[in-house]
């Protein structure tokens, strides 16, 4: 549990420490536009269970044109782990602060914290969780894209289930 803080604690810093500000404007102009739905598959490695695929969903909000957060579903399966989580992440654009075309997919690092519980061979567990990571991108429609990240998860839930999660996923902006 000591490294899901320390790892939450870092997370932090880094949301807190990105150069963007949200002022009250912003949050007066909510528009239903700025609503995003998210939904993928992921694989998984975890330190003390077996390796295996996953799902998630969720649904999130545009803060500033370089940051969405959302709060999602997570369902992990594997032969002995039946792990669910609740978990709010954000993603933040770093791409315009390359000078690069900008013809580019998006590139973001992610970030998030979550509550996970479920049973590992039939023994119940529960604990807080941290992701970060990066990703890309690609429109492929209006409003519509498809995502692809590399994630590391430290989260101890009685044992050690931390591990890597590969993603993919569509999401779709109102």
């Amino acid at each position: 549990m000591k490294k899901s803080v320390l790892a939450g604690i870092i997370v932090m810093a880094l949301i807190l420490s990105l150069p963007v500000g949200l002022n009250a404007q912003e949050i007066e102009d909510f528009d239903v536009e700025d609503l995003v739905a998210v939904a993928g598959l992921t694989y998984n490695t975890f330190d003390e269970a077996s390796d295996g695929p996953g799902i998630y969903l969720g649904a999130g909000i545009k803060a500033t044109p370089e940051i969405l957060v959302t709060g999602q579903y997570e369902r992990f399966f594997t032969a002995d782990l039946a792990l669910n989580g609740i978990a709010g992440t954000f993603t933040y654009d770093f791409s315009p602060l390359l000078p690069l075309d900008q013809d580019l997919p998006e590139l973001f690092v992610i970030g998030g914290l979550g509550y996970y519980f479920g049973s590992l061979n039939n023994l119940s567990l529960s604990g807080m969780g941290v992701k970060v990571g990066a990703g890309a991108a690609q429109e492929v429609a209006d409003d519509i894209d498809i995502r692809a990240s590399l994630a590391y998860r430290v989260l101890d839930a009685d044992v050690s289930l931390s591990g890597f999660e590969v993603s993919a996923g569509i999401s779709y902006d109102f």
